[in-house]
């Protein structure tokens, strides 16, 4: 939170005038897809994981092309899975005349962007935007995740055009798709720096709030095209809320503790895209197993606010997680708009004033997050 004095400073201070946002257009946004490896899967074949690397690299260079400065925290993870996965390729290496040599990788990358913003202050206070860019074996991944990953690509664009008043950090996760590994380590690595173990100690930042782009370019407009995320007891839905039919919206789940960040986030999309249909489902206490299949959930247990921005996965897409998870499948043109309801809602956020009223309770977790 900003101090007063801070506050008056920052606000006696000319706001610099910001060059215009470039438009997000759907041609661009599949040229971008088209530039991502079809083959990025940690515990798939040889070449998926060679993909997965190369995954990488390509944000590293698409983010230095543009004249940015990313950077990588890295981890350590293993797991019979990844060990049995390298097992079946050198296997089939050797039974094709191979050497058999792959060793099991234990060291990944998060890719990271840091936009500074220009409140002043200390702790300084973060927004988070993430995607995940590895896909499931045997999926080229163009909705899941491509769609997320390049979406932060053009909210990167959008934020090295402007400045904002809090920090906003770009996340692309690794390893998502294996239980939310990247994601993981990264809370872990970072509770401290927002929850401090020593409770007289300050913060060193605070996290006012994170979303997840998961799945953001299947739609369709056919009656029935889109199932109920809601869990059921029997028959019924556990809360009487009426999910549409046709797959033609895009959605965000969160909870009903942060219901104000999920709901600035929302408003701010509609205001950009009127035309786009936001449902928002953060009416629940506690978010159910389907509303936690994104690397907000790590997030949502540190106590952060954290939604996921989705067009609800298998609830719609066919393909999800199938070799058919491809460009030809994926609605350009309302993908498009949902990027730049996205980059709009983020700079509101981002420019937010914090809460002044008398008596005023924003949403809080232990690190003291808006």
């Amino acid at each position: 939170m900003l101090s007063m004095l801070g506050l008056v400073c920052f606000l006696s201070q000319p706001a610099p005038i910001a060059p215009p946002l470039r438009e997000t257009d759907e041609q661009r946004l599949m040229r971008r897809l088209d530039e991502l490896p079809t083959e990025r899967a940690a515990l798939g074949t040889r070449a998926e994981r060679a993909g997965l690397r190369k995954a990488e690299e390509h944000l590293l260079a698409d983010l230095r092309a543009r004249g940015l400065n990313p950077r990588t925290e890295e981890f350590s993870w293993t797991s019979p899975a990844l060990t049995r996965a390298v097992g079946r390729s050198n296997e089939a290496e050797k039974a094709s005349g191979g050497a058999g040599d792959e060793i099991v990788p234990t060291t990944f990358r998060n890719v990271i962007m840091d936009f500074p913003g220009m409140a002043p202050g200390s702790p300084r206070e973060v927004l988070i935007v993430a995607a995940h860019f590895d896909a499931v074996p045997g999926s080229p991944g163009a909705d899941d995740n491509g769609t997320g990953v390049v979406s932060l690509l053009e909210l990167a664009d959008a934020l090295a055009a402007r400045r904002v008043r809090r920090d906003v950090r770009l996340i692309f996760f690794t390893l998502e798709e294996v239980g939310l590994i990247g994601s993981r380590e990264y809370v872990k690595a970072h509770r401290d720096a927002w929850s401090p173990p020593d409770k007289s100690a300050p913060p060193a930042e605070r996290v006012v709030g994170m979303i997840s782009l998961e799945m953001l370019g299947f739609f369709s407009d056919e009656p029935g095209s889109q199932k109920s995320p809601i869990p059921k007891v029997g028959d019924k839905p556990i809360v009487d809320f009426e999910v549409p039919t046709a797959g033609n919206f895009i959605g965000l789940a969160g909870i009903s503790r942060f219901k104000s960040f999920s709901g600035g986030l929302a408003e701010a999309m509609r205001r950009a895209e009127p035309e786009l249909p936001v449902v928002v489902a953060d009416f629940l206490p506690i978010a159910p197993p389907d509303f936690l299949r994104s690397d907000h959930a790590p997030f949502l247990s540190a106590g952060i606010p954290a939604v996921m921005l989705t067009d609800t996965a298998n609830f719609r897409n066919p393909h999800y997680h199938t070799p058919g998870d491809t460009r030809e499948t994926l609605d350009a043109k309302r993908w498009a708009k949902v990027t730049r309801a996205m980059i709009a809602g983020v700079i509101e956020l981002a420019d937010a004033e914090p809460p002044v009223k008398e008596g005023a309770k924003p949403d809080a977790g232990p690190n003291g997050a808006r």
